[in-house]
């Protein structure tokens, strides 16, 4: 496959989609998490008031309603006549509803005016006994109807008022209905203790209710365990990652890194993988060995029955053999560097700091011509990867872009951040590559330098292809437009 297309094309790892993210659906999970109650609350929160102004409403009803049916009977009835209200009363009996008939005589009556606001207890239901009859006095009067009453004898008063009681008690006064009479004033108090219609009438903020603050306390200790359960598994897959970029037989292992029972056999084979990568490795560099020492073996044989030969007769010969041994020597190269691949450990650092020390260190064995390295580093760079393997990358390109460049040539080493990746360029100022032959400089044993005195076995720029993908990165060469050939390794950054 060309280079340019390995270098050019963006592969899903790199990219990953970011609406199927864990991290995504993690924080889309938290939002919705917190987004629902207060919809939730919006919409319910308004039906139940329109629902509870509707109960209200017909409570007050209810109490002016008896109010009215008694008010008839109250505006001819005489002194006399008070014994019979309390079996009159008996009709409007209910469930935890409670009438009280309260009468305040004329001051032209002849009567003595008593109790606060003058007022006087008659009937009710439940009935009072006359023992307890202060005690209702004081049940009225902590309720506020008596200051409620005032002097003229008019007008009904819907309530539905929530009123606490002493022993944490409450009641709900429902209606106060004052009633003339021949001799005096009358007033009909409607009150109830249902736990359903004081439950309505409750002014309280919804979130202060115990039923409402339960309801909280579940939901939030839901959405606290959905919450630990994919931030648990984003964890063991960060995890699983920091393994992947140290992954060798003597680190950290992919059971060790997980408590997820389910991910478990998953972790176990990665682990056995890791294992088979580490013995691919060990074989691929000891047959490298093998192979390397067999075949010297041979051309050293050779040299031997050579050099008995007439020098004039061998030139051909032995320049032969030094190509085939500097062919051995790159095959056990390429070899080597592809097992070392397979274990390199890999870890976060400043390629920064890296580029810069390189470039340091090459211009001192420049000597007097350290003006022909130039060097644009940005400050704070920081890649997952290996150092050793960068410094492959490094020498490779610097190496071959000095080898096409004239003697007062310039080459440039610049790097840079581009978003979630970082751009390491080397560009020279030679006479670039023909461009039939530029989608195959990254492949081994291609070289552009054949004819030249020293041998070049193509094998450097493959070197940093192998070592740059093995990185998650990419690599790509082109033609620069003054002239050169400007080679473009991109790296993910931390």
């Amino acid at each position: 496959m060309p280079a340019s297309a390995i270098a050019g094309a963006r592969r899903p790892e790199d990219t990953p989609g970011r609406l199927r993210s864990l991290s995504f659906m993690l924080n889309l999970l938290a939002v919705l998490f917190l987004l629902l109650p207060v919809l939730l609350f919006v919409t319910f929160n308004q039906l139940d008031r329109d629902r509870r102004a509707l109960a209200l409403a017909t409570i007050r009803d209810s109490g002016l309603l008896i109010g009215a049916a008694l008010q008839p009977q109250l505006a001819t009835l005489q002194p006399a006549q008070f014994g019979k209200l309390q079996s009159d009363l008996a009709g409007f009996a209910g469930l935890h509803r409670r009438v009280t008939l309260l009468y305040k005589p004329n001051r032209a009556a002849g009567l003595a005016v008593g109790g606060e606001a003058g007022f006087f207890y008659v009937a009710g239901i439940p009935a009072v006994v006359p023992g307890a009859l202060a005690a209702e006095r004081q049940r009225l009067a902590d309720m506020g109807v008596l200051s409620r009453l005032g002097q003229a004898c008019s007008g009904n008063t819907p309530l539905a008022e929530r009123v606490p009681l002493p022993g944490e008690k409450a009641e709900l006064l429902t209606s106060v209905s004052p009633s003339p009479g021949p001799n005096g004033c009358w007033a009909v108090v409607v009150s109830t203790d249902s736990a359903d219609e004081l439950t309505l009438a409750d002014q309280r903020a919804d979130w202060a209710r115990p039923e409402i603050q339960a309801a909280l306390a579940l939901y939030a200790a839901m959405a606290l365990i959905c919450l630990w359960i994919f931030s648990r598994a984003r964890a063991t897959l960060l995890a699983f990652r920091r393994a992947a970029l140290s992954a060798t037989e003597a680190g950290p292992s992919f059971v060790a890194q997980t408590a997820i029972p389910e991910l478990v056999p998953l972790a176990r084979e990665f682990d056995q993988m890791v294992a088979r990568l580490g013995q691919a490795a060990a074989t691929l560099r000891q047959a490298a060995e093998e192979n390397a020492h067999a075949l010297k073996g041979r051309l050293a044989t050779i040299r031997q029955l050579v050099a008995a030969l007439p020098e004039s007769e061998t030139v051909a010969i032995v320049a032969a053999l030094d190509r085939l041994d500097g062919v051995v020597r790159s095959a056990r190269q390429l070899d080597t560097a592809t097992a070392e691949t397979l274990e390199r450990k890999r870890r976060e650092f400043d390629l920064s700091a890296l580029v810069e020390a390189f470039c340091r260190g090459y211009r001192m064995t420049l000597g007097d011509a350290t003006g022909r390295l130039g060097c644009e580093v940005a400050p704070g760079v920081r890649v997952h990867g290996d150092e050793e393997m960068v410094e492959v990358v490094l020498e490779n390109l610097v190496e071959n872009a000095f080898g096409f460049t004239p003697e007062r040539g310039r080459v440039t080493i610049s790097l840079g951040r581009e978003g979630a990746a970082c751009e390491l360029r080397v560009a020279d100022e030679g006479s670039g590559v023909d461009p039939d032959l530029l989608p195959h400089i990254f492949d081994r044993y291609v070289s552009t330098r054949s004819l030249e005195s020293v041998p070049h076995y193509g094998i450097g720029l493959w070197l940093v292809r192998q070592n740059v993908t093995a990185m998650g990165g990419t690599v790509a060469a082109r033609n620069r437009a003054g002239g050169g050939l400007e080679v473009v390794v991109k790296l993910p950054v931390s």
